[in-house]
């Protein structure tokens, strides 16, 4: 007797011929439908430098923070020791007290702070920056 591994292949066994029909022509894909182009306005300058000169006098007063916290470990240490004991009024006080003269937004975490100077509601304002500090 003969026995045969699965699977066997036997030649008395028919398989079912499958015919595919074959598109003599095939068609080409479809291209997608175009979209709108948007139109802009035409090109000035002068909003953007409006911005940019603006953003430079936020970042004047973000170097005035910074060379403080570089420059006097004693502000670097109230500013930490503030924001661990979450007395954020005490904090922007701190930050307020080395010159700056926009809104200020402080969160604090167990890893740092971050805080944004926001010139938007002056008169004139555009601009926010944003800092992250790692202490």
């Amino acid at each position: 007797m003969h026995y045969f591994a699965y699977p066997a292949h036997n030649p008395h066994w028919s398989s079912p011929t499958l015919h595919a029909q074959v598109d003599p022509k095939p068609t080409a894909p479809k291209p997608a439908p175009k979209q709108p182009q948007i139109q802009f306005p035409p090109v000035d300058i002068e909003q953007l430098h409006s911005s940019a000169a603006k953003f430079q006098e936020i970042m004047k007063e973000a170097s005035l923070l910074v060379d403080k916290i570089v420059n006097s470990p004693e502000f670097a240490y109230q500013l930490m020791n503030e924001a661990q004991q979450s007395n954020k009024e005490k904090v922007e006080a701190l930050i307020i007290s080395t010159g700056i003269q926009v809104k200020v937004h402080t969160k604090y975490s167990p890893t740092g702070i971050h805080i944004e100077l926001d010139s938007s509601e002056n008169a004139g304002g555009c601009c926010k920056l944003n800092m992250g500090l790692l202490w």
